[in-house]
């Protein structure tokens, strides 16, 4: 956890608490003299360097029992650590930290009585021990180069497992190498050896701050660094980091702790000077101390360089002032300077949008759904890994931006200042101006959507460059495929082929057209950002183990590289699902998958058949004062087993049946039971024949004729290219599911049943209450039984309370003038009229009359 950009104090004090002795660092740096002998565990302490924006460091060795092995992948220690635990075993589990440069540090027990020296590469190259008189960045503290932060890798944290013993071939080999204590920089490496990377950088600060401590100018330094790191380092430093070096000296030497010793030790180094080091380093000496001997010192400089005492002051003044604006530049780098001015909020909002816009790659800020977000891998909320209560996979998503959020893509880009008496003075980004760029954003880029696969525009071409794309606002995100291109007819049926032997080997289909769809599922997921309207689609079976969360999992993995998040079905309360919708879609996922509808469930959802038939949904932000407008680009899957459509879902949902000829399925396994490493084992092939598929058809210059869905845009981007490449026609499944429509089905039953009884002559709703359920006769205690017929299509039909008229004339209104087919030429349907204010209903028929029988309805 960090503040500010600086570690905070609660890690810290816990290792002060195991007695690990901290020290403060300036990047990977301790900057206390004698820092070995001067670690702590005193509390206050160590929050005053935390104060300060110090990096943590643990002095490790006896003192803290502590040995650690440094692992550096950029010098091949990885490389070297798997050829040790090749030769010897692995390293036992001890606790671990994740470097800033993507290393790894191993805490092991410090052996007692047993000498061990630091050493850089004697175990192999990249591969450093870290033992007495040494030290190790510890978590939190922030890589200087990288910026990336020092982490407890999750399972292996010191509350979760204990110090492991050093393994035995390690203290060998670290007891049988040179491994010799580090050599004084000041003693400029007397043995001649050549100094590796792991004691490089403090080689040269501990040179650099010897010579500062000797008067060298900041020029004379930097030579001398050069040439230190030339002649006695390999690798040798590089100019970036040679001048970092030089900062860590030049600021330790405006420190206390620089220039010790008493009034009296500093007047004799004065005095020991010559004319010109005198002139050149007489201020460091004057700094750090008490008013009286400030004065003290400063008369003796005056009498040593024949300056007057006001003169001094003034150069110290002047000195000062230098240094507060080279640290302001500093801490201003390349950023833009704005000037702030409160009564103009909306044009510095503009002006701090626009410096950070100069700064954004894609995909850190934009608009989507006239929302300000940003691109984050996290959990999708609401959601649960694949048959488990655990949060989903973390996955691409949008993620809707706050002022904290903002704040530091701002301050990356620009510092604002305020004109006082004394100067500008900078201030923090005020919150007034990261609301107005959030409510009233200006510059940002819109998007339309995010994806992480190429797909194929109307135009046949395929986008499947990384970023924004232009001309349909997508973002693009991840890596993406190279060498896609168009395929012939023969090869987009070869390519489907190959699809359905890659990706549906080892699932059982009712029938080829089921096959078809699950094809249609894949390429509709592939497409759904470029339609307003897409129909979902509903993977059902007759018992479990068959396959059917398995399916959506290897769509979304193919689509997107990570497992799929699986949501619960809120059963029966459609504001939950109008809520659900709303905040899944404000991160415009690909596919949202609700997992087991509930059994032999007739499933009906007017938010969710809204979402599928509208191009957006409207709705009020959960914490926001405002209501959202967000895209329905998301393909919608239920799974569930023997679910059946109701009336409005039959012409928006396809079905995918499997079968089993299994007598237990859930015995069998998958030919690839690994569903994520199949997945991402054929990912690269499936998406290739898929875009090649769609794209062939687009480009082809045919065009499939026949009967348009409700859904346009899928015709021509996923019905017509899987009819062109030889495939059935999946769009026929919306007839097939009117047709087995529990509803449509109850309001035949209902028509044929009340013609035959009333024939064309009216009734109410209380004549059907009556009907409906058991009765006594008249005048006599004999009781008659519900119409069966009538009762049972009641029920279907979702009349809530048989015995009330009320339900049931709701019933009849949401039939009237529907069509139940009997023959292409004759069809009932229910007619109503209103006497004297009262309900009064006829079954009616159109065309040639036939038969009433019980044949299925054409």
């Amino acid at each position: 956890m960090k503040r500010n950009g600086h570690p905070s104090s609660e890690p810290v004090l816990m290792y002060a608490a195991r007695g690990w002795q901290i020290t403060p660092l300036n990047g990977k740096i301790p900057f206390l003299r004698n820092w070995p002998e001067k670690g702590t565990t005193n509390l206050n302490k160590i929050r005053s360097y935390l104060r300060k924006g110090q990096n943590v460091g643990i002095i490790t060795g006896e003192i803290s029992g502590l040995l650690v092995l440094d692992e550096d992948p950029r010098h091949g220690g990885d490389e070297s650590l798997r050829k040790l635990e090749a030769q010897y075993g692995p390293l036992p589990a001890t606790p671990r930290v994740r470097t800033g440069s993507g290393g790894h540090h191993y805490y092991f027990q410090h052996p007692k009585n047993v000498v061990i020296h630091n050493s850089a590469g004697k175990l192999g190259v990249g591969l450093d021990i870290k033992t007495t008189k040494g030290q190790v960045v510890a978590p939190p503290s922030i890589h200087p180069e990288t910026k990336q932060a020092y982490e407890w890798d999750r399972a292996y944290h010191p509350d979760g497992v204990p110090l492991a013993p050093a393994p035995t071939w390690l203290l060998e080999k670290l007891q049988h190498t040179d491994a010799s204590p580090r050599n004084d920089a000041s003693k400029a490496n007397p043995t001649g050896d050549k100094i590796p990377a792991g004691e490089r950088n403090d080689f040269l600060y501990r040179l650099g701050r010897s010579l500062k401590a000797k008067g060298l100018s900041d020029d004379a330094i930097r030579a001398a660094l050069h040439a230190e790191n030339q002649a006695k380092c390999d690798p040798i430093c590089d100019e970036d980091g040679i001048e970092r070096v030089l900062k860590s000296v030049l600021n330790q030497a405006d420190r206390v702790e620089f220039i010790s010793g008493s009034v009296t030790d500093r007047l004799d180094k004065l005095r020991a000077l010559s004319t010109n080091d005198l002139k050149a380093t007489w201020m460091t000496y004057a700094r750090g101390l008490s008013a009286e001997d400030h004065q003290t010192v400063l008369m003796e400089i005056a009498r040593l360089t024949g300056l007057g005492i006001n003169t001094l002051k003034a150069m110290i003044r002047e000195e000062q002032e230098k240094r507060k604006q080279q640290a302001a530049k500093e801490r201003i780098g390349d950023r833009t300077v704005i000037l702030y001015r409160p009564e103009d909020v909306c044009a510095i909002a503009r002006e701090v949008e626009a410096a950070m816009l100069l700064r954004l790659a894609d995909g850190e800020c934009v608009r989507f759904s006239d929302n300000v977000v940003r691109v984050a891998i996290q959990t999708l909320p609401h959601s649960h890994q694949a048959d488990s209560d655990l949060p989903a996979v973390p996955t691409a998503q949008f993620d809707l931006m706050t002022p904290p959020k903002l704040l530091p893509l701002t301050e990356r880009a620009v510092v604002l200042e305020v004109e006082t008496p004394y100067g500008f003075k900078s201030i923090a980004v005020p919150r007034k101006i990261l609301d107005q760029i959030l409510v009233n954003p200006h510059d940002l880029p819109t998007v339309t959507g995010l994806l992480a696969h190429p797909l194929v525009t109307r135009a046949g071409r395929i986008i499947l460059a990384s970023g924004i794309d232009p001309s349909t606002r997508l973002l693009l995100y991840g890596p993406q495929l190279d060498g896609l291109r168009t395929y012939s007819k023969d090869e987009a049926l070869k390519g489907a082929e190959e699809i359905v032997k890659l990706l549906l080997d080892g699932f059982e289909f009712a029938t080829p057209l089921d096959k078809t769809a699950a094809l249609a599922l894949l390429l509709t997921a592939i497409e759904r950002k470029l339609m307003d309207m897409s129909p979902g689609f509903l993977i059902t079976a007759a018992q479990q183990s068959l396959g059917k969360t398995t399916l959506a999992r290897l769509i979304h993995l193919i689509l997107t590289g990570t497992d799929a998040p699986i949501f619960t079905w809120p059963d029966d309360d459609d504001v939950e699902v109008q809520k659900l919708l709303l905040s899944t879609l404000l991160r415009s996922p690909e596919i949202v998958t609700f997992d087991n509808i509930g059994d032999g469930l007739t499933f009906r959802s007017p938010a969710l058949s809204s979402a599928m038939t509208s191009a957006t949904k409207q709705g009020r932000l959960l914490g926001h004062n405002r209501d959202a407008v967000v895209s329905t680009s998301v393909v919608f899957v239920l799974t569930g087993n023997n679910v059946t459509l109701a009336n409005d879902e039959a012409s928006r949902i396809i079905p995918i049946r499997l079968i089993t000829q299994e007598v237990s399925p859930h015995k069998r396994t998958f030919t690839y039971p690994d569903v994520m490493r199949r997945a991402l084992e054929i990912r690269e092939p499936v998406l290739r024949h898929a875009i090649g598929l769609i794209a062939g058809y687009l480009t082809s210059g045919e065009r499939v004729t026949g009967t348009p869905s409700r859904f346009p845009q899928w015709d021509v981007l996923v019905r017509h290219p899987l009819i062109w490449a030889g495939l059935e026609d999946v769009g026929t499944v919306f007839d097939q599911n009117i047709e087995a429509s529990p509803e449509l089905g109850a309001h035949l039953a209902l028509l044929r049943h009340l013609r035959n009884f009333y024939d064309e002559n009216e009734f109410s709703a209380s004549d059907l209450v009556v009907l409906a359920n058991p009765r006594r006769g008249e005048g006599s205690d004999e009781w008659y039984g519900p119409e069966p017929i009538l009762r049972e299509a009641l029920l279907a039909l979702r009349v809530k309370d048989i015995k009330s008229e009320r339900s049931i004339g709701h019933a009849l209104a949401r039939v009237l003038g529907r069509n139940a087919v009997i023959t292409q030429e004759y069809v009932l349907y229910l007619d109503r009229t209103t006497k004297n204010g009262l309900s009064r209903y006829r079954v009616k028929t159109r065309g040639g009359k036939g038969d009433l029988d019980d044949r299925k309805p054409q």
